[in-house]
């Protein structure tokens, strides 16, 4: 029997929407939507979820609690990740969050990992070995797994929000200090040289610059998921937007606003990972963390 299951993935930086079913087996996606709201903003100092920020996240769960019922979804989930792992605060958002009719999840990172190598390795035809990197705002998973079997997960508290306020806060790096950036993910990633077959890489960073290398405008991620970037074109991008003014990166077509500002870790970290691998591309996936939830669920 048909089943029509609502997914938002409360990340530390952004918070999206997935309406899916579930028929026979398979999973078919009927609705996407995302929006930036920075809910980890502040939160690896002071270990808090800011009350403005907490509100934003309310006013757009509401949104989205309407939007699922639009779609007669008979069961609507939450997932929340690191900024809400690490929040002291983070039972009063949990608690208004149920109150909306969702349920809640808050995820470990082994569980995190896991289901975004679920969804990202869903669409794409992959043989031997495979990592999955899910760049987010406040963590980094690197899953390892073959096939649909996960071997292993390794979860490291970086993301693009608390390295672009660690780094650079303004978000236009010196040439030193994006050194030192690189220079500190290289020594944080030697723990993932495992051998692999197949890189894949999911989160809005990545599959941001494939859109604007391969101009997909409007976004789509079905044209995305599937496409490669070479270490080369990693670097390339690294260079140009560290160059610009985060008001001049907005003008770039395929670049959101309030992406702008936090993009340049997210790529130094793509980057960063093949070369400590030293493997010359990566492919992409706009599929993960959701669809891996509803896959496990339909």
């Amino acid at each position: 029997m048909e089943e029509t299951v609502g997914v938002v993935d409360v990340g530390t930086y952004s918070c999206r929407l997935l309406v899916g079913k579930g028929e026979r087996g398979k999973v078919k996606i009927v609705y996407r939507e995302g929006k930036i709201i920075n809910l980890g903003e502040g939160v690896k100092e002071s270990k808090l979820l800011k009350e403005e920020k907490v509100r934003e996240a309310l006013k757009v769960l509401r949104y989205y609690r309407e939007k699922a019922k639009s779609f007669n979804c008979k069961e609507l989930f939450a997932l929340f990740t690191e900024a809400v792992r690490v929040a002291k605060n983070r039972e009063k958002l949990l608690n208004e969050v149920e109150n909306l009719g969702y349920r809640v999840k808050l995820l470990t990172p082994k569980e995190e990992g896991e289901l975004s190598y679920l969804g990202a390795t869903y669409p794409l035809n992959l043989k031997g070995k495979v990592l999955v990197i899910d760049q987010g705002g406040g963590s980094t998973e690197f899953t390892y797994g073959e096939g649909k079997k996960v071997l292993k997960v390794i979860s490291l508290p970086y993301g693009i929000v608390n390295l672009t306020e660690s780094f650079f806060p303004s978000g236009e790096p010196k040439d030193e200090e994006l050194k030192e950036l690189l220079s500190f993910l290289e020594k944080e990633f030697k723990i993932i040289r495992d051998k692999v077959d197949e890189v894949v890489g999911i989160g809005g960073t990545i599959t941001t610059i494939t859109a604007m290398e391969y101009k997909v405008f409007p976004y789509n991620g079905d044209k995305v998921t599937g496409k490669t970037l070479t270490l080369k074109t990693l670097k390339r991008y690294l260079e140009k937007l560290s160059r610009l003014k985060v008001e001049e990166r907005k003008k770039l077509k395929g670049m959101e606003d309030r992406r702008a500002k936090h993009i340049i870790p997210g790529i130094a970290v793509f980057l960063v990972a093949l070369k400590v691998l030293n493997r010359e591309e990566i492919r992409v996936s706009d599929w993960g963390l959701r669809e891996g939830f509803l896959i496990s669920r339909l």
